[in-house]
């Protein structure tokens, strides 16, 4: 009689140890994925800011202005102007 309610107690306590082993593993996965999700939405927001910023560094009103303060420069007169043909 005592070696069953051994066995018993052994294997209610593996079942036991077991359930709370495969619910740390879940707890330690969550924290992950949410980790990663994190770190996803971090560099989703950094490459849309540098998108952006690209797209400004292309914009022509940009580099006109640029190139009229930093550089000097000004529109060319009509007579300056060459037409290239094809």
């Amino acid at each position: 009689m005592k070696g069953k309610y051994f066995w018993g107690l052994v294997l209610i306590t593996m079942v036991t140890f077991s359930f709370v082993w495969v619910r740390l593993q879940i707890v330690r996965i969550s924290y992950e994925i949410n980790t990663i999700s994190q770190t996803e939405k971090n560099l989703r927001d950094e490459c849309n800011k540098l998108t952006l910023q690209i797209n400004e560094a292309k914009s022509l009103n940009r580099l006109e202005k640029l190139a009229v303060q930093k550089f000097k420069m000004r529109a060319p007169h009509s007579d300056q102007l060459i037409t290239l043909s094809e």
